[in-house]
């Protein structure tokens, strides 16, 4: 069981509440919750090394492995609207 508490002031660390990356602290007794160094990243880290929040990820919206082409091209054979409409043609006068 893990608790942040942003209330005390003895034990506020700015850096929790800032976007910037700015480390802002009455006193620096080297006690950051976020990592060590300033290369480590902006991540909040377990005493494990376990990523509990990661700001950096990747969405990938490319599947090379769909089958969505292939679905696409045969699907163009059933229903074909270039000579009319396979549903069913309007006739006039209704």
């Amino acid at each position: 069981f893990y608790q942040i508490s942003l209330e005390q002031t003895s034990d506020y660390n700015e850096e929790m509440a800032l976007e910037d990356g700015y480390l802002l602290l009455e006193e620096t007794d080297g006690d950051n919750i976020l990592s060590e160094t300033e290369s480590g990243g902006n991540s909040l880290i377990t005493e494990y090394g376990d990523y509990i929040i990661n700001e950096s990820f990747v969405i990938d919206t490319i599947d090379d492995q769909a089958t969505n082409i292939f679905i696409e091209t045969q699907a163009d054979s059933v229903l074909n609207f270039t000579e009319g409409n396979p549903f069913g043609e309007p006739r006039g006068g209704y």
